[in-house]
């Protein structure tokens, strides 16, 4: 983490911002902390009409003294999942499924929010309802993606599981 705030400072995020965004998200992952301060970063960026870029990034990765290479890493669909994907798998969760999958997904409603293609307001507005209800806030969330999502079948809930290390896929896979 601390080459991360080092990180943020290079991007020119203000120490005392960058140490309230992560204290507000105590609760979360590493990766969700991060997460939430590059998402502040930007919006900070764009509130002073500034563009953030991937130039940004590289130039603070390696005032940072981090391999500026991670920018190149190219993320690739893992696609055996849809593969083995069968027609029950095209169905849409109910609320008990989503319900009873909450209970099976770990400590990732950032990521997995994020993942389901919900906005940045969206995912806080559950965080903040939810503060203290692990459960309640991925149920949140689950409910949310398939009240939105064009394409809200099984399987495209599980491999946005499977993207955030989530768990709940063996869950999915065995109601299908």
């Amino acid at each position: 983490m601390d080459s991360f705030r080092e990180f943020c400072i290079y991007l020119g995020m203000e120490q005392k911002e960058l140490e309230n965004t992560i204290s507000t998200y105590d609760g979360h992952s590493s990766e969700g902390k991060m997460s939430m301060a590059l998402k502040q970063w930007k919006m900070s960026q764009i509130g002073n009409l500034k563009d953030p870029t991937l130039k940004d990034h590289s130039g603070a990765l390696g005032k940072a003294n981090i391999d500026s290479h991670l920018i190149c890493q190219v993320f690739r669909e893992n696609t055996e999942l849809v593969d083995k994907a069968d027609f029950k798998l095209q169905a849409i969760p109910s609320d008990f499924h989503l319900k009873e999958l909450s209970n099976h997904i770990g400590n990732c409603p950032l990521q997995l929010g994020v993942e389901l293609g919900l906005s940045f307001i969206e995912v806080k507005q559950s965080l903040f309802s939810f503060p203290k209800d692990l459960p309640g806030l991925v149920e949140d969330i689950l409910k949310k993606w398939r009240k939105k999502s064009k394409v809200k079948t099984i399987i495209m809930l599980m491999m946005a599981l499977r993207r955030v290390k989530a768990g709940g896929i063996r869950y999915l896979r065995d109601i299908s």
